[in-house]
């Protein structure tokens, strides 16, 4: 199949062999009068550890399998400095970064550290493109959702359907947006709070423990982790549509606690230090 000028492997779904999250989640809960709390319950089984630690494994597994072989030659929707596809004018990371900027120009109050982000963000990307299109590369499938993750009956992990955002990514990045706590609405009251700071962080030292079981990361990719972390971090797209859509829908109340998070993550310099000094033994499940 052919579309959009990228050639497709199409395979019919309905007949795979496991069910997906989703799939599993509805016939569970398709005649009973506890679905929803049933359905609290799995959710929160498939976002803890125990179970996306499975997820991080299949990364690493990729990533030591497939480095720098049989790539394509398009991006994945993670893609820095690239397009994704021909219809949009950048890449996600710098689309979703602008929204955010020009949303909080529409706010009332003081704009000073927004216009302070936006110079930082504009010149550390600047800065890092020669070092990110030298990181090694792989193909991933870049969309790891409920619809998408293939289950056994024991609840394990057994594969991954619907590669139509597939793409040639480098590893690093794609390792860092898939191993980030992503930010839930109950979270926005948190930002400031330093033990939220440090769960989130964490979260983020287990889950690229749980790839780097099966990828090192070469001396190359230590040295740039911290820069493409703080490029990356703080513009991933579920943290933009989260901020965006709260200070639209509450005249900006939380602008000044976002703007203080997006520049600690902006300009940390401690994300190599604190994948390797974690203790896992006390991270959150």
């Amino acid at each position: 199949m052919d579309t959009h000028g990228r050639e497709f492997i199409v395979n019919a779904e309905e007949y795979k062999k496991y069910k997906t999250i989703e799939e599993y989640i509805e016939e569970k809960t398709a005649s009973t009068a506890d679905s929803k709390e049933i359905t609290a319950n799995l959710k929160r089984y498939f976002a803890s550890h125990s179970f996306r630690s499975q997820v991080y494994d299949s990364i690493g597994l990729i990533a030591s399998t497939y480095k720098d072989q049989s790539l394509v030659n398009w991006p994945s929707p993670y893609v820095l400095y690239d397009k994704f596809s021909e219809d949009e004018y950048s890449d996600g990371n710098y689309e979703f970064a602008e929204k955010f900027y020009f949303t909080v120009k529409q706010q009332s109050g003081d704009h000073q550290l927004m216009e302070t982000i936006w110079s930082l963000y504009l010149d550390k990307k600047s800065r890092f493109e020669s070092k990110y299109r030298n990181l090694p590369k792989a193909v991933f499938q870049s969309d790891l959702n409920d619809s998408n993750l293939l289950l056994d009956d024991q609840l394990n992990l057994v594969g991954i359907i619907d590669f139509n955002l597939s793409g040639t990514e480098t590893i690093l990045n794609y390792i860092i947006c898939e191993c980030l706590y992503f930010l839930r609405v109950d979270d926005l009251d948190k930002l400031g709070d330093w033990a939220f700071m440090k769960q989130c962080d964490e979260h983020l030292a287990k889950a690229m423990s749980a790839v780097t079981k099966h990828y090192e990361l070469s001396q190359q990719e230590l040295d740039v982790i911290n820069d493409l972390y703080n490029i990356v971090a703080p513009f991933r797209f579920p943290t933009m549509h989260l901020f965006i859509k709260d200070l639209k829908a509450n005249n900006g109340d939380k602008m000044d606690a976002m703007l203080e998070w997006i520049y600690y993550q902006l300009t940390r310099s401690d994300i190599h230090q604190l994948i390797q000094e974690v203790d896992f033994s006390s991270a959150s499940s």
